[in-house]
């Protein structure tokens, strides 16, 4: 028996160009005669191309349901509202640097240790506070 060494590229060149001979129905017929695959009738193709188009017609009537009407007069007189509410000026106080957080949080811990009438209906504030 004679051997011969074959690279292994060269041999995957050899399948390759093997496998682009096979036919599609001889790997067809193959898996048919196994019997592992149940065979499609025309009726059965039929039955799954209705089942999935009546998936795709529910869907497409749930995104129309979902999907709002623009024109509609109510729907955009809801949009110039919430347009309005969100450019008109929220007044904001200044932003605070770290001193002044600082001072206000011991400011406040002051007033409720005093019992500051002010707030005599506030909770106290739940700060600790550290010494370095």
């Amino acid at each position: 028996m004679a051997t011969a060494m074959v690279a292994a590229v060269e041999a995957i060149n050899y399948v390759a160009a093997s496998w682009n001979e096979v036919n599609e129905s001889t790997i067809v017929n193959c898996w048919t005669k196994t019997g592992i695959l149940p065979s499609l009738s025309n009726n059965d193709v039929e039955l799954v191309q209705n089942k999935y188009l009546k998936a795709i017609e529910y869907e497409e009537s749930e995104i129309s349901e979902l999907v709002i009407d623009l024109t509609d007069p109510m729907v955009s007189q809801e949009i110039k509202s919430y347009q309005e509410i969100n450019s008109t000026y929220i007044p904001m106080e200044e932003i605070l640097n770290d001193n002044q957080i600082v001072e206000t949080v011991l400011v406040e811990q002051l007033e409720c240790q005093q019992g500051d009438p002010d707030d005599s209906n506030d909770e106290p504030s739940k700060f600790l506070l550290m010494k370095h």
